[in-house]
């Protein structure tokens, strides 16, 4: 058992080394989105108390720095397969070959750096104390900024999929489709701030039925094969025995 263990970590250390440095660099570019943003609605002194031009401005921001990072990965591509064949006597790497890891986790990158900025001012408040004056928030807003938050989350690595794909095989509609579909969702947030009855569970699904599940169900179909090549980073033996991905069967759902 104890042998196992360590074939599994040293098969899968590479990869992970690989996807942190994908996911801090993914959050990075985030970050640097939200700076550019915060800068402009800084700038633009007349239209600073509306919310709706931040909003909008930041939401293209995120997607153009989302564009800049795609460009950077495959111009770096070259360079990682050198690296990868030096050090791994010829062999490439799953993140060279599986072009689809890096939307992955660069989607998901952006998505929790995303919900930490949007969820931290709601956990520093959370313990009080309040302000005399003010009218208190629903009973359940928490819990409604916590899923909205995990929604975004699911959101930005969906987006991210969608957006490297569409680049990666010239299909600019989907690129299109994660513009629209992150301006329009995050419009509905916006929204959302003037509506108490959001605040109540029951009342959710009338607005993220649409939200969440079109850009999922519609722009991203996760097949199993998509994971094949992963097993290009586990010896051939590892991989066909121990039932990690065995010529390509899915332990990830197939959601069409």
């Amino acid at each position: 058992m104890t042998n196992n263990a360590h074939v599994i970590v040293h098969a899968l250390s590479p990869v992970i080394h690989e996807l942190m440095l994908v996911f801090l660099k993914s959050a990075f570019f985030w970050l640097v989105s939200l700076l550019l943003s915060s800068l402009w609605w800084f700038a633009v002194v007349p239209l600073r108390e509306q919310l709706a031009f931040g909003l909008v401005f930041s939401v293209i921001f995120q997607e153009a720095f989302r564009l800049v990072f795609y460009v950077l990965i495959r111009k770096a591509e070259i360079g990682l397969k050198r690296v990868w064949r030096e050090e791994a006597g010829g062999s490439t790497s799953a993140l060279v070959n599986n072009k689809s890891l890096i939307a992955y986790v660069s989607g998901f990158g952006f998505g929790v750096i995303s919900g930490a900025f949007s969820l931290v001012n709601v956990l520093a408040d959370m313990t009080g104390p309040g302000t005399i004056g003010l009218h208190g928030n629903p009973q359940n807003f928490f819990i409604t900024s916590a899923v909205l938050t995990l929604c975004f989350i699911l959101l930005h690595t969906c987006w991210g999929v969608v957006f490297f794909n569409g680049l990666e095989k010239k299909r600019y509609y989907q690129v299109v489709i994660v513009l629209l579909s992150h301006m329009l969702i995050s419009c509905l947030g916006r929204n959302g701030l003037h509506c108490e009855h959001l605040a109540r569970p029951a009342e959710w699904w009338k607005w993220f039925n649409f939200g969440p599940l079109f850009p999922y169900t519609v722009s991203v179909r996760v097949r199993a094969n998509q994971l094949a090549s992963v097993a290009c980073c586990y010896p051939s033996d590892f991989g066909r025995r121990g039932g990690i991905l065995a010529d390509g069967e899915a332990f990830w759902p197939t959601i069409y």
